[in-house]
């Protein structure tokens, strides 16, 4: 590893080696060239100046619980070179110990850190003044300001304590000496780096720093507040960073240019910023020099300057005369500017929240102070700029119970409902999941005569606690997939806490939007609003209320503007929902009120259209009155001139002489041949077109019912009756119109009712089902069966009585009555007479064998 420092003209650069430990430390340097001190005694409080050369690379480490013996050989116990003595004459050092290695060569290249990978034995940081800063970790401060041993492994503890040593050196396994092969983090490694992020860890990214033309402080057992502190006179640059005591939180400046100052989970992948300092002023790039968060002097207020210039103020106080001020971030996330005289807290981050609510943060209002907590959503996720919605803690209208309210653009949008148990809220269903640890721990503080009124919480669960304010006006946490609110209110539905609103008259209460991927008919009527203030939420708004609109999207990829599409919803969606749309997502309406010409035509923009449609009508109209009345005047001429034919058969049907009478062919047969015969047209007339007034007879038509066939009428509730069929034909496994019985003659449904008279009725059961079936369910089930086949229409139940019986074990059943019909085969001992009648002419005829439907 080769971490660098520069150096200051051909003799390289100083050193300065300070001991703010409580006891000595005796200093180790190696390196090439060798340098004249090669280690020295360094008592608490001193400070010994080092100068390399122009090209070194070298390291510095601590010694501790160093003496000699009577020999005058000195031995220390960690650290030790093995030299003997105070001066290591170029030899490394024995692990446990913390490294500071440097090196520099002839191209320039500077580099130093601070590692942990040969384990720890003491606190040290590396610092770099002076220098030009020209890039992201240049002139940074690096090092490890927590106490190691406390928190190391006992398998790692050096024994006798002092130190603790690397996983490689106590195991010396390949997953922990990382040698030329690159390797993972470690549950060791992950340690050193969760207390000590700063410094380097094996497995973890190599971080090193540089600085062109400084100068170096190397300093034993620094404060705690080392990476979490800014006092007056030191400043954090935009390549620097603050990071809490436990590494907790870290913030600095952020976006391509450092346009914003803002805190962040350290550990925190997706970097997402729980506090901005500046979301509607965006710092302006300058050639004038480094942006840097400091303290003034004068005023002691956070402020951000460039080249000795200030740029903005951060915080607006009154800290008294002369006050000793510094600013701090704390492990909570709370960034507190504190008079150090009086520890009055000036200023913090948590009274001025920005869309994150972090543990330990309020929702509420404090009636002394006058300091209201709120929560405002972003315009965009890449821009933090103030959004449409907030997130506040307030009394409910009615009875005055606090409850989470979010606003947009200050009218109420959503309701939480009433907090129930510390947990969860009346319709927020996220923070607690039953047989699980709860999310969160809620405590809400009402105090309306007095102080008034706070929501906050805490959480052990997750790894990054956070409630967060989207720029959608929704509310979610740490798992960004899971939101606690509706996506849009639309104003009709307030059961997931939604404010009723009125809806545009064009819009139905089944109208809503999906996200989707895909394009629109590039036919289709498109248009852009690129007004930059615009979020998404208004987007949806302004589409949401105009009747022809049926699709929206935010115009820039960083969430900005509108694009709106109207007309028929024609969206073309790419296959799984994915993304294959290089314009991305849009949001598209599901509505049924959607036509093929598009929706909303009645708008005050599309009169035009309704008095062009106005202008064709009135002739059309006309035009068909016209054809009306022709068509009336044709039909009473065809009408005419079909009675005259009628009239004309029915003188057909009298005026023959023929045979009229069947009785004149007995004894001449052959006479049948000047039988009267009739045309089609004749008959027609007679029996006035087959009317059913004038039939004698008829034959089969379809399939009957059975209660058709029993009773030779059709009752309204046929369905019910064949569903009961049905039913005992599955739990039998045997057809109806099939059943035998060896020693009855009724049918399935009789021998259903024979059954459940018996109280026999488990005998239904098809034997096929054997311990499968639940025998409750199947009584349930004969018994509903039975009340759908009864004789009597009225007492069957209706469907949806019928559904409920067979879903709801608790509705009680009335007893079932006699079935419909129970029958079986009648037997019939008389014998039908037979004839041989006289076959004047032989008819074939066919007859259709009549079976109830099934």
């Amino acid at each position: 590893m080769h971490f660098s420092i520069p150096f200051v003209g051909a003799s390289g650069a100083t050193i300065s080696v300070i001991n703010d430990c409580g006891f000595t430390v005796w200093p180790g340097i190696s390196g090439s060239p060798v340098l004249n001190i090669t280690g020295f005694e360094l008592a608490q409080g001193k400070t010994q100046i080092l100068r390399t050369p122009e090209i070194w690379q070298g390291q510095i480490w601590g010694r501790t619980g160093c003496a000699y013996n009577r020999s005058g050989h000195l031995s220390c116990k960690t650290g030790d070179c093995g030299s003997g003595d105070v001066e290591c004459n170029g030899r490394s050092a024995t692990p446990p110990f913390t490294l500071a290695e440097f090196k520099a060569t002839r191209f320039k290249d500077y580099y130093y850190d601070v590692s942990l990978t040969n384990g720890y034995n003491l606190q040290m940081t590396m610092e770099a003044t002076g220098g030009s800063v020209n890039s992201i970790l240049s002139c940074m401060k690096t090092g490890c300001v927590d106490d190691l041993s406390k928190r190391c492994p006992m398998e790692l503890m050096l024994e006798g304590g002092g130190g603790c040593q690397s996983a490689c050196q106590v195991f010396d396994k390949p997953e922990y000496c990382c040698g030329s092969l690159p390797c993972k983090p470690t549950l060791y490694s992950r340690l050193f780096n969760s207390a000590c992020p700063r410094s380097y860890s094996a497995g973890f990214f190599y971080t090193s720093y540089w600085c062109d033309s400084a100068n170096y402080t190397v300093r034993f057992c620094p404060p705690a507040d080392t990476f979490s502190t800014i006092k007056v006179g030191r400043q954090v640059n935009y390549y620097d960073q603050l990071v809490s005591i436990r590494g907790n939180f870290t913030l600095g400046f952020f976006d391509s240019d450092g346009s914003y100052l803002g805190i962040w989970y350290t550990g925190d992948a997706k970097a997402r910023k729980v506090w901005v300092a500046n979301p509607n002023k965006p710092i302006i790039s300058t050639s004038a020099g480094i942006i840097a968060l400091s303290i003034d002097p004068n005023t002691r207020n956070l402020i951000i300057t460039t080249g000795g210039r200030t740029l903005m103020n951060i915080t607006d106080v009154q800290a008294g005369p002369y006050p000793n001020v510094t600013a701090t971030l704390e492990d909570t996330g709370n960034f507190r500017l504190i008079n150090e005289i009086d520890k009055k807290v000036l200023w913090q981050s948590f009274d001025h929240p920005t869309n994150v609510l972090l543990p330990g943060m309020k929702l509420g209002f404090n009636k002394t102070t006058g300091q209201n907590w709120t929560l405002t959503s972003r315009l965009s996720k890449e821009i933090p700029g103030t959004g449409a919605f907030t997130l506040s803690m307030e009394p409910d209208d009615y009875n005055g119970v606090q409850a989470l309210v979010i606003r947009r653009r200050g009218q109420p949008y959503w309701r939480s409902g009433y907090l129930f148990h510390q947990i969860s809220f009346e319709d927020v269903f996220a923070l607690y999941h039953p047989g699980r640890q709860p999310y969160y721990t809620l405590t809400s503080v009402n105090n309306a005569d007095s102080r008034g009124w706070y929501l906050s919480y805490e959480s052990s669960y997750l790894e990054f606690p956070m409630w967060i304010l989207t720029p959608e006006g929704r509310i979610t946490d740490d798992d960004s997939s899971v939101f606690w609110t509706p996506e849009f209110c639309y104003g009709y539905n307030s059961s997931n806490g939604c404010v009723e609103s009125s809806l545009p008259y064009c819009r139905r209460e089944t109208d809503n939007f999906d996200e989707k991927y895909g394009e629109f008919d590039p036919g289709m009527t498109s248009a852009t609003d690129s007004n930059s203030s615009l979020s998404i939420s208004d987007c949806f708004n302004k589409c949401w209320n105009d009747c022809g609109c049926v699709g929206f999207k935010s115009h820039t990829i960083d969430g900005t503007g509108c694009d709106f599409w109207r007309g028929s919803n024609s969206y073309l969606v790419y296959p799984n929902g994915s993304s294959e749309s290089n314009s991305g997502s849009k949001y598209v309406i599901n509505s049924l009120n959607l036509i093929s010409s598009g929706i909303g035509k009645k708008t005050k923009r599309n009169m035009k259209w309704i008095y062009t449609s106005i202008g064709v009508a009135i002739p059309s109209v006309f035009l068909c009155l016209v054809l009306l009345w022709y068509t009336k005047k044709r039909k009473q001429t065809q009408e005419e001139n079909q009675r005259r034919k009628r009239d004309e058969y029915f003188l057909e049907l009298t005026a023959s002489e023929s045979f009229k009478d069947v009785q004149q062919l007995e004894g001449n047969a052959r006479n049948g041949k000047d039988l009267l015969l009739f045309s089609f047209a004749s008959i027609m007339a007679a029996t006035s077109d087959f009317s059913i007034e004038n039939k004698l007879g008829q034959g089969g038509f379809g399939p009957v019912y059975k209660v058709y066939a029993m009773e030779g009428t059709f009752s309204m509730k046929s369905d019910i009756f064949s569903f009961g069929v049905l039913i005992l034909e599955i739990i039998s496994g045997r057809r109806n119109s099939s059943f035998v019985h060896s020693d009855r003659t009724y049918n399935l449904i009789g021998y259903a009712w024979e059954l459940w008279q018996q109280g026999n009725a488990l005998q239904l059961e098809d034997p096929t089902l054997g311990s499968t079936c639940d025998v409750q369910q199947l009584l349930r089930t004969v018994h509903v069966a039975l009340l759908c086949v009864q004789e009597s229409a009225m007492d069957r139940p209706t469907t949806s009585d019928m559904i409920s019986m067979l879903l709801n074990d608790t509705t009680s059943l009335p007893a079932p009555k006699r079935p419909a019909f129970f029958n079986g085969t009648l037997e019939s001992n008389s014998t039908p007479e037979h004839s041989e009648p006289d076959h004047y002419s032989v008819n074939n005829m066919t007859i259709t064998v009549m079976e109830g439907r099934k």
